[in-house]
């Protein structure tokens, strides 16, 4: 995805600790799941801010021997940022971030975000790729 879209997915995630632990735990997301979510996310962000791609390599903590890395280049032609997430995680990330936007506004996603309702869409749609 590019840098720009996760940029987004991210600030949309950054919405997800206002919500009751309940509403997230309905989608099968503790607090801890959400605290290592965020935690992953965050090196990420850092790479992003200096790449035009991002590449989140999937992965089960219980099956460590075969995670199989393509190398993510830019259009630059240097490496983009890339980051690690658990499959539990990134497999619930799209309905998660389809539980923020269903509850707030296009006008309150644009405060919280920055981002306009058709920006949060189409990168959250990227989202939707990691299900299929």
């Amino acid at each position: 995805m590019s840098s720009r879209q996760f940029e987004v997915i991210f600030q949309i995630t950054h919405q997800l600790p206002n919500f009751q632990e309940s509403r997230l735990e309905a989608l099968g997301c503790t607090q801890a799941d959400l605290d290592s979510l965020l935690a992953a996310l965050g090196p990420i962000r850092d790479q992003a801010d200096s790449s035009s791609r991002v590449h989140i390599d999937l992965y089960d903590p219980s099956d460590l021997t075969g995670i199989a890395l393509a190398d993510v280049r830019d259009d630059i032609g240097g490496a983009g940022a890339r980051g690690r997430l658990p499959l539990k995680l990134a497999v619930r990330w799209n309905s998660l971030a389809e539980l923020v936007i269903s509850a707030l506004s296009p006008r309150e996603l644009f405060l919280r975000t920055g981002y306009d309702f058709d920006e949060i869409r189409d990168a959250i749609a990227k989202l939707a790729e990691i299900d299929e």
